[in-house]
């Protein structure tokens, strides 16, 4: 298995052209029903944002920072094309609730985005090596950048990790650069499976997910990289039948 670390600078991703317009069409992709107060509150929160690369970066302190939102695993999922209105209301939820909602606001704003499905850094253990268990299961939203691919963001709160290429200089930036282990970790091993405190597979939805087979509307990204939900099948579908995409998203995030 080879992977690569992808270590853009803010330079690189604040002059990064515009995206090939296959990719913009696709990625930028949103369902008619889904309620008009996300693509306001995305203008609102960039306003005088001079490129996609500091949208992007406001969007994240709006919701990991300074826009109030609380991570919290026992709120209602919802479902329907409401709930990332509601996400914006309440402003309480987990981590699929934060990457959908920045996810859906980027592209109202025509930055090509994606909702990828995985794991939070981990526990480091006492012999030096990292836990990653159930409890660590996360979702993040990537955005896409030409010269540079699909970049990660971080906007949910206590979870995961801020990416340095989203910190700002100056030593008065509210974002912090900091990892985010698991928390209530312990360094003694256990054969148990670890509890989930993130986003589980019962978590992973914004609705209900319909059991199996698969629908055809709900694929995975056509990456080779395991966990991957690309919305293609999802918002593309939710055209014809709108009601179903935080269902299929949510299906594809959990990976059904």
């Amino acid at each position: 298995m080879r992977s690569l670390q992808v270590e853009p600078t803010a330079e690189q991703l604040a002059s990064a052209p515009q995206p090939p317009s296959a990719v913009r069409e696709e990625y930028t992709q949103l369902p008619d029903s889904l309620p008009a107060v996300v693509a306001r509150t995305a203008r609102d929160v960039t306003a005088g944002a001079s490129n996609a690369y500091d949208q992007a970066v406001r969007l994240q302190e709006y919701f990991a920072v300074n826009g109030g939102f609380e991570y919290d695993t026992e709120v209602a999922v919802g479902s329907g094309s409401q709930a990332i209105a509601r996400f914006l209301r309440d402003k309480q939820g987990f981590c699929i609730h934060f990457s959908f909602a920045m996810a859906a606001m980027a592209r109202s704003l025509d930055i090509p985005a994606r909702v990828a499905v995985g794991f939070a850094p981990g526990s480091p253990q006492a012999n030096g090596t990292v836990s990653v268990g159930l409890r660590d299961a996360h979702a993040w939203p990537e955005l896409y950048f030409e010269g540079v691919g699909w970049t990660r963001f971080e906007p949910t709160p206590t979870r995961g990790s801020i990416p340095p290429y989203t910190v700002p200089d100056s030593p008065g930036s509210s974002t912090p650069d900091v990892a985010r282990p698991s928390q209530e970790a312990s360094s003694a091993p256990s054969a148990a499976p670890s509890a989930s405190e993130s986003c589980s597979g019962e978590r992973r939805q914004l609705g209900p997910v319909r059991p199996r087979p698969r629908r055809p509307w709900c694929r995975r990204a056509a990456t080779g990289r395991s966990g991957t939900c690309c919305w293609r099948g999802c918002w593309a579908g939710s055209r014809s039948s709108p009601s179903r995409w935080p269902r299929c998203c949510g299906g594809c995030a959990a990976g059904r």
